[in-house]
């Protein structure tokens, strides 16, 4: 009895490959191996051989094949001599799908709660845990935590809360880069000649004090900022929720430069909605920019857009040195405006956040699932 194969089909599911499964009967001494033949994709009675086999009693070969290649021919490996015996195996490999390119650009740091918290910053600013390097303590508390919450791209995000009566460095709920640094996170941290762009999704929670414009600049309160070091002056840039100046009562989401010079980034924001922030900076001694740009949506839901722009505009506050060099670093949260202290509550998140080289990097990074 001779060798022979039934059954032969041809699994194309895989892109870019080719699985033959087969039964052998009739396997006797002569038989030493399968071999699979494919005919090129340009046709022409031009076969190609895909995979073989030493195992006679194999019953399966795999191999990756060109888009195209097909039919198929399964063949035993007989001593001296070799025999189609399966018939012609119909189908074609399928194309492989292209692989997006990455965004070109380094990923500084990442503070999107993928991981636990204390692992993703330097360190923290909340009720009861003032000033603090960051520990698996004082960033699982009812003042600063990683939540589930899937109006996010990731599902996740950063909840920062205040309640009455904190009076953390005058009250706020913060995680930074630096105020005490943590070996390790000194790419959140910025001197002259630095340039980084940083990408989040922000959404501002149901008590948070959005509206309230019972005070005489109406701002509910701080929630990112580039901050000189030590905490002297102020800061580079910061980003706030204010209130209009109606009996509206809706939120402006605005950004102020060193000299204190608000710029609208979005008008009539509310609670519960998704907003995607980037930050540009371009830090010098003097003369360094800043650029805001905003967009409505968590995931890929609306563009980032220039909203705020200062030019040439600012400089590192040359008493916040670290190290012997002037600083910056990034904190985020909640920081409460100075007219409003001990009253402010509410919870603002931050979902996606990270720093990178690039804008590509940055947002590639920030408002994708991964």
């Amino acid at each position: 009895m001779s060798t022979t194969a039934t059954n032969a089909r041809a699994d194309l599911s895989t892109p870019g490959a080719v699985t033959v499964t087969w039964t052998a009967s009739g396997l006797d001494e002569n038989c030493v191996g399968w071999r699979l033949t494919g005919e090129a994709a340009s046709g022409g009675g031009v076969w190609n051989e895909l995979a073989r086999t030493s195992d006679p009693k194999a019953t399966s070969l795999t191999a990756k094949a060109p888009a195209g290649t097909g039919p198929f021919h399964l063949m035993p490996m007989v001593k001296g001599t070799m025999a189609v015996i399966a018939g012609e195996i119909a189908g074609e490999v399928k194309e492989p799908p292209k692989e997006e390119p990455k965004p070109s650009g380094e990923i500084l740091w990442v503070a999107d709660g993928t991981a636990p918290l204390e692992q993703q910053i330097a360190s923290v600013s909340v009720q009861g845990h003032c000033g603090q390097v960051a520990t698996s303590e004082n960033t699982t508390t009812d003042r600063l935590r990683v939540v589930s919450d899937g109006r996010f791209s990731k599902g996740r995000a950063v909840q920062a809360v205040m309640k009455a009566g904190d009076n953390c460095y005058s009250g706020r709920s913060e995680a930074n880069f630096g105020n005490p640094p943590k070996p390790g996170f000194h790419k959140g941290q910025y001197h002259p000649g630095d340039e980084v762009w940083v990408a989040g999704e922000i959404l501002y929670g149901p008590n948070y004090p959005i509206g309230q414009n019972d005070k005489a600049d109406h701002c509910g309160g701080t929630n990112f900022q580039f901050h000189s070091w030590g905490g002297v002056g102020a800061a580079t840039l910061g980003l706030c929720c204010n209130a209009d100046s109606s009996a509206q009562k809706y939120g402006r989401i605005e950004t102020w430069g060193e000299q204190k010079s608000m710029q609208l980034v979005f008008d009539k924001a509310v609670v519960g909605r998704i907003y995607k922030i980037v930050f540009h900076m371009i830090f010098k001694e003097s003369g360094g920019t800043a650029e805001v740009y905003f967009a409505e949506g968590a995931g890929g839901i609306g563009t980032p857009t220039l909203k705020a722009q200062y030019l040439n505009a600012f400089t590192i506050n040359p008493q916040g040195t670290y190290e012997g060099k002037v600083t910056n670093f990034s904190c985020f949260g909640f920081y409460e405006n100075t007219n409003r202290k001990g009253e402010s509550r509410g919870e603002v998140l931050w979902g996606g956040l990270c720093g990178a080289t690039t804008r590509a990097a940055a947002e590639a990074k920030a408002f994708s699932s991964q």
